[in-house]
């Protein structure tokens, strides 16, 4: 792997398929008499795309997604019906929701995972369901005050020069999207993007005077939610939450796609249950982390799944037996000159300011595994036929000594 490609990488995920969509719609927007061109479609757009995210979200219990296209749905109908330009308690909603906006966000950044069959989460939307009503009952019938106390300016003028929202609500805008780019950054996931693009796109929504741009914003916002939901699915379905690999179901449609020349390696943990009983499921769970490390980095086009419990397998589209030995070979060595460092009882979970002796070491580990490679015999061989091969030359090895590669 190339120095700096770790680093591009990340960068590439936090842009996502979001950013292109979000890119496309600015272009967008430049179009004259775009809003004309779309009139007869765009008023059904949010009843479309909300109801989608919240109920992709609520089936497959994503509770933080589900709230925050709640949020959203309940900020792009009043921004339609309600905000009037040029009307002072228009303003002064637009300016109570633009606080609001950022705040539920930032919470849901850090919020655990709530699920959305549950007090918490029935809670939360009783939250949301009264912010609307109170910021309506802020800003319509005291608009006035409302905006003396919000509209406070202490920004510099280049700082503000450019949108109408109030400087309290861009500093709010600003520390919530910095909490949500260290979040997507840090734990990269299809949920934490969509907070980052959703505070985004919600600056331009709430600083437009325009009906058809702030709506074209909003109902992006919850397009970008509804990906996200879509793409935690994905994830839920066909990657192994533990390792991050492609998962059983994957390897099946995999499998499915293949044509008569490919080879298939069965991959097994050695020792892994004594492993397991010496020093815990947690670490177990580590070596199987680390061995799924291990396994992306495989050479000759091979393409790695988690099979279950300690195995895995690779798949090698259009190469054979003898071709792909010397880069499992390859692999079979990194995978055991990698020492495994197991975290003493002593030492706490948490880093300390200033580093303690303490009365044990860090003790190593050796990881190693046992490799089984096949490939169709016969042109009428289907892939299951090939996995049970290779699992079965896989036992040979482990039968004969262990960390070793056989075909």
């Amino acid at each position: 792997m190339q120095a700096g490609e770790p680093t591009v990488r990340r960068i590439t995920a936090l842009v996502g398929p979001e950013g292109v969509v979000v890119a496309a719609v600015m272009a967008a927007l430049r179009i004259p008499d775009l809003s004309i061109r779309f009139s007869g479609v765009f008023p059904a757009l949010p009843y479309i795309v909300f109801p989608a995210g919240i109920l992709l979200s609520f089936r497959f219990g994503r509770g933080r997604l589900m709230l925050a296209a709640l949020v959203l749905a309940l900020v792009e109908r009043a921004l339609w019906f309600l905000v009037i330009p040029g009307d002072p308690a228009s303003r002064a909603l637009v300016d109570v929701i633009a606080l609001l906006i950022p705040l539920d966000l930032a919470l849901l950044i850090f919020l655990p995972e709530i699920g959305t069959w549950n007090r918490t989460a029935f809670f939360s939307v009783v939250v949301v369901l009264s912010e609307v009503l109170m910021a309506a009952l802020v800003a319509f019938p005291y608009p006035a005050p409302a905006a003396q106390v919000i509209q406070v300016s202490f920004l510099p003028g280049w700082a503000h020069q450019w949108t109408r929202l109030p400087d309290t609500a861009l500093v709010l805008f600003a520390a919530a999207a910095a909490a949500a780019l260290f979040k997507a950054w840090t734990a990269p996931s299809s949920t934490n993007r969509a907070f980052l693009w959703t505070l985004i796109l919600s600056v331009p929504a709430l600083s437009s005077d325009i009906q058809f741009t702030r709506a074209a914003y909003i109902n992006t916002a919850g397009l970008v939610l509804v990906l996200a939901a879509i793409e935690t699915s994905y994830f839920m379905a066909y990657r192994d939450a533990l390792t991050g690999l492609p998962a059983r179901r994957a390897l099946n449609d995999a499998l499915l796609r293949l044509g008569n020349r490919y080879t298939i390696a069965m991959i097994d943990v050695d020792h892994f249950k004594r492993f397991n009983d010496r020093y815990g499921h947690d670490v177990g769970d580590q070596v199987l982390r680390m061995v799924a490390a291990q396994l992306r980095r495989v050479a000759g086009g091979g393409k790695p799944f988690r099979y279950g419990g300690e195995e895995f397998a690779i798949v090698f589209p259009g190469k054979e037996t003898d071709e792909i030995v010397p880069y499992l070979e390859r692999l079979r060595k990194s995978i055991e000159e990698s020492r495994f460092r197991i975290r003493s009882a002593e030492r706490p979970k948490k880093k300390p300011d200033t580093p303690g002796k303490t009365s044990r070491r860090t003790r190593e580990a050796q990881v190693t595994v046992s490799i089984g490679v096949a490939q169709p015999e016969n042109p009428d061989d289907k892939p299951d036929d090939v996995i049970k091969a290779a699992d079965s030359v896989l036992y040979k090895a482990k039968r004969a000594g262990r960390n070793r590669v056989r075909s």
